[in-house]
């Protein structure tokens, strides 16, 4: 008789992967990949924040293109930093790729429910890096187009008519903005 098969992806994605942090915190803070440039997949921090857990769900409500940069998590401090993420200039990093980046700059969105604050690095390793700006103002003069893509992706994506003000800092202003919110903690 004939054969019943099930189809299996070889590319299944783990439902969560493990994570550890430095004992340490560093300016930058380490950054983790939660969903690769271009994929819709994403992971979102466990409470015991020691592993990232497959969001099915927010990967299905997800209704926009994915994001042209790997999207990272910054290193957990005392309290939770779920209002902000990091956006890496770089090739595709997998799921739970942990770096060290150069900042680049700041990206703060308004929204009717308050900020969503965007920490816009590079790579430090050079083999990843896709863009070999290394301030903010390298981002917004030699590698403007750069920019004003991402600005209109994180404000697309949020939905018509979610964003009042977008507000670009400097890589100078980023450092402090994050020295400043992980000595509060």
């Amino acid at each position: 008789m004939g054969q019943s098969c099930t189809k299996t992806s070889s590319n299944a994605l783990p439902k969560q992967i493990d994570i550890t942090w430095p004992d340490t915190l560093a300016i930058p803070p380490l950054t983790t990949i939660v969903q690769p440039a271009g994929e819709l997949p994403y992971y979102q921090l466990s409470e015991e924040e020691t592993k990232l857990v497959l969001d099915s769900a927010a990967a299905a409500r997800f209704d926009y293109l994915p994001c042209p940069g790997n999207v990272g998590i910054l290193q957990p401090g005392a309290k939770p930093l779920s209002n902000i993420q990091c956006v890496i200039l770089a090739t595709r990093l997998p799921a739970g790729t942990q770096l060290q980046i150069q900042i680049l700059g700041l990206c703060i969105l308004s929204l009717d429910y308050g900020e969503k604050t965007y920490v816009i690095g590079a790579p430090i390793e050079p083999a990843w890096r896709v863009i070999q700006a290394e301030n903010y103002q390298d981002l917004s003069t030699r590698y403007d187009p750069v920019r004003t893509l991402l600005q209109a992706y994180l404000v697309q994506k949020e939905g018509l008519g979610k964003v009042s003000r977008v507000v670009w800092q400097s890589e100078q202003f980023a450092r402090k903005f994050l020295s400043d919110m992980y000595l509060e903690q």
